[in-house]
């Protein structure tokens, strides 16, 4: 994870989604790519999401 925000607290029991953004696909070093993907979890009800997070992933081939 690169950034993480925990703006409204879900309440055991209720409904969630979490919402995937892919954000940037950035070309590293040989044979390795860096996928960036925003989440943004919401609850059913609420207008402000549980979470933002911003999450890294980098994949060897």
């Amino acid at each position: 994870m690169n950034r993480v925000r925990f703006l409204n607290p879900a309440i055991v029991g209720s409904k969630i989604r979490d919402r995937i953004f892919l954000f940037n696909v950035e070309a590293q070093k040989e044979g390795r790519i860096l996928i960036t993907t925003t989440h943004t979890i919401e609850i059913e009800g609420q207008q402000k999401p549980a979470c933002v997070a911003e999450s890294l992933a980098l994949f060897f081939f």
